[in-house]
């Protein structure tokens, strides 16, 4: 699998600045992929073409600008002398201006223009030099032509996308398949070109869309969170509840111990069902020692009253 680079290391490699690399990637030239945290990630191979590309254009671009130029801002090749005499006419201008004064006296102060410089000093001038053009070796490139419509729209389709699929990771996985249907659909009608422009940042985007999944999870938590409450509450009551019914089985067992084994065994039984039948969460440790020496007393009494009739 090819190696993908980050967009700072992108834009090492061809040059250029990291907006330029972005600017380029939103205008198609070139093609990025995306991590599931939303970052760009180029590949070497398209790093590659981009470079290729980017220098063929440069190329085509510098050709047709020399090929249009006037003749007139062409540069011709200037013989050394012309170029010694140049100097020395840029050196002495005031040799050269030999004519009648700007203001002549005799002529009652009247206007008087300077001739011109030689016919030598103007046909031996230098001429401008040449425009600057794009330095083949370090390509930086030319302007990045404005995208066209349907590459704006194809851009802007995917950068949707992007978002919508960062939403639908957002939601938890354990969440059931019911909500996370109406979160998607959510999504798809939340996320558009409107309400996330191009000018606003993926951080951005993201944050808006994770508090959009949160919202629209909103009452599925809250009815978890009270399910979960109610759990709580059950176990807390039947822990209580146990816990109150094996004092009381204890409570019999010490108060039958000298009992004789026969009664003792059934006494203790009875007292077993009766607690458990009876007992609730919000019963004190007292009341549930009362519950005990109830069947305990009637259990004795019973005894008592069968051992009369066997005498």
């Amino acid at each position: 699998m090819s190696k993908q680079l980050t967009i700072g290391e992108t834009a090492k490699r061809l040059g250029l600045e990291v907006d330029t690399v972005r600017k380029l990637e939103r205008a198609g030239k070139i093609r990025a992929v995306r991590t599931s945290g939303g970052h760009r990630r180029f590949t070497e191979e398209e790093i590659d073409r981009c470079r290729r590309s980017r220098r063929k254009t440069a190329t085509s671009n510098a050709t047709q600008a020399t090929r249009r130029r006037p003749a007139s801002t062409r540069r011709s090749p200037v013989p050394r002398s012309v170029a010694r005499r140049s100097s020395e006419f840029t050196t002495g201008v005031e040799d050269v201006n030999e004519g009648p004064p700007f203001f002549d006296e005799s002529d009652d102060h009247v206007y008087q223009p300077a001739p011109p410089p030689p016919a030598a000093w103007a046909a031996h001038s230098l001429p401008a030099p040449p425009p600057k053009t794009a330095n083949l070796a370090h390509p930086i490139g030319p302007p990045v032509a404005p995208a066209s419509v349907a590459d704006t729209r194809s851009s802007d389709r995917l950068r949707l996308q992007t978002i919508k699929t960062y939403g639908r990771s957002s939601i938890p996985w354990n969440t059931p398949g019911e909500w996370q249907g109406k979160t998607i659909a959510d999504l798809e009608r939340f996320v558009t070109a409107a309400q996330f422009p191009a000018d606003l940042s993926y951080a951005k985007a993201f944050e808006i869309v994770r508090a959009r999944v949160e919202e629209v999870l909103r009452p599925y938590h809250e009815t978890e969170e009270e399910a979960k409450r109610n759990r709580k509450a059950v176990e807390e009551s039947d822990r209580r509840r146990n816990g109150l019914i094996a004092r009381g089985n204890e409570y019999a067992r010490r108060e039958s111990n000298d009992w004789d084994w026969s009664s003792r065994n059934d006494a203790r039984s009875e007292v077993g069902k009766v607690l458990n039948r009876e007992v609730q969460a919000d019963w004190t440790e007292l009341e549930v020692e009362d519950a005990v020496d109830e069947v305990l007393d009637e259990w004795d009494e019973d005894e008592e009253e069968a051992d009369e009739d066997d005498e």
